[in-house]
């Protein structure tokens, strides 16, 4: 699979109390820069999910998967000079059975 991971930056510095001074602080520093993610769109289509040998099933039913999500296009955005770029991802999968 073709998956991007999420990449985030550092916030900024935590503010604190003025030395000698009340109820006065000093402000936090700048926050960090933004980070990138997935849109989870390529999500899956599991008829059923099992785990430990296969289920039975009544009356000749049958399990069926729909569609599963597409996939996202590969993007990028540019923010004070810093371009980030979020690779394609994969479509889901569908499948009428999966086992754990």
């Amino acid at each position: 699979m073709n998956r991007a991971p999420t990449v985030s930056a550092a916030g900024g510095a935590a503010g604190d109390l003025a030395p000698g001074i009340a109820g006065r602080t000093y402000p936090g520093g700048r926050g960090g820069r933004p980070g990138i993610a997935g849109s989870g769109a390529g999500g899956p289509s599991i008829g059923v999910a099992y785990t430990g040998g296969i289920p039975n099933f009544i009356n000749a039913a049958r399990p069926k998967a729909g569609t599963p999500g597409a996939g996202a296009d590969k993007d990028s955005n540019t923010f004070q000079d810093v371009t980030w770029i979020l690779p394609a991802s994969d479509p889901g999968i569908a499948e009428d059975m999966h086992e754990f």
